[in-house]
C-alpha cells in the first residue's frame, strides 16, 4: 500500500486503536514528522509493537496492560483515564482529542479487525469526523480505508495496476462521483445507498482519484 506522501495528505495525528489490524508500516507511510500519536486504551500494544511513542493514552483502560500504562507515563505521554461507563467509545474519545489538538488530517490503524459491532461502529464515527476534517484514512494490515464526506471531495489512491477499490455509500447517496484511473469508470454519477454497484472495481494506473460532489463515501483500497 502507498499513501500520499506530500504535504497535504500527510497526516498530522495518528490514532491506534485496539481493532487488531494494524499497519505495521503506518508510521513510514503516511506521518508527518510532527505528528501527535493518540493511543485508544488497548490500542497502546500495538503502539509498542510497532516501536511509537505514544503522547496520549486514553479511554476507560480495560484493555490497556499496566505495564505498558505505565511504559506510556515514562515515555511522557499524557493519560486520559474515563470511566467505564460513558457515551463515547474510546476511540471517539481519542479522536475528539486529536481534533482538540488542531489536527486537520487524520490516520487511523486498528479500526477494524476485532468484534464485528465495533469494526462497524468504527466506521460510522471515521465517517462522523470527516465531515469535521480535511482528511481521514484508516490504515490497516489489509489495506486502507479512505472516508469522504461533504461537498467536492477527492481520494486519491497510490498503489499498482491490479488493486481492488471498492466504493460504498455511506449514509444516503454518493452523489456526482467521477473516477480516474479505475477500470468501471464513473462519470459524473450518483451511487445509491442499500446499494453494491461500487464494489469490486479495479486499478488501471498507479494513481487513481475517486471525486464525489455530495454526500458519504467509504472508498475502500485493497492492494493485490
Amino acid at each position: 500500500m502507498l499513501l500520499d506522501a506530500d504535504c497535504e495528505t500527510v497526516a498530522d495525528a495518528l490514532v491506534i486503536a485496539a481493532g487488531g489490524d494494524y499497519c505495521p508500516d503506518v508510521a513510514r507511510l503516511c506521518l508527518g514528522e510532527t505528528a501527535v500519536i493518540i493511543c485508544a486504551d488497548g490500542g497502546i500494544v500495538a503502539c509498542r509493537a510497532l516501536g511509537l511513542r505514544p503522547d496520549y493514552l486514553i479511554g476507560d483502560l480495560d484493555s490497556a496492560p499496566a505495564p505498558l500504562v505505565d511504559w506510556a507515563c515514562d515515555a511522557g505521554a499524557e493519560i486520559l483515564r474515563y470511566p467505564a461507563a460513558k457515551d463515547q467509545t474510546d476511540l471517539e474519545l481519542a479522536m475528539e482529542r486529536a481534533v482538540a489538538l488542531g489536527a486537520r488530517r487524520l490516520a487511523v490503524t486498528g479500526a477494524t479487525g476485532g468484534r464485528i459491532d465495533h469494526t462497524l461502529a468504527n466506521i460510522d464515527v471515521l465517517m462522523g469526523f470527516a465531515h469535521r476534517l480535511e482528511r481521514i484514512v484508516a490504515v490497516e494490515n489489509r489495506g486502507e480505508l479512505i472516508f469522504l464526506a461533504g461537498a467536492d471531495r477527492v481520494a486519491t489512491i497510490r498503489g499498482r495496476a491490479g488493486d481492488t477499490v471498492s466504493l460504498i455509500p455511506g449514509c444516503g447517496d454518493a452523489r456526482g462521483v467521477t473516477t480516474t484511473g479505475l477500470h468501471y469508470r464513473l462519470l459524473d454519477e450518483d451511487l445509491r445507498y442499500g446499494t453494491a454497484r461500487g464494489v469490486s472495481n479495479y486499478m488501471t494506473e498507479p494513481i487513481a482519484y475517486v471525486k464525489m460532489g455530495s454526500g458519504e463515501l467509504l472508498v475502500v483500497h485493497m492492494p493485490s
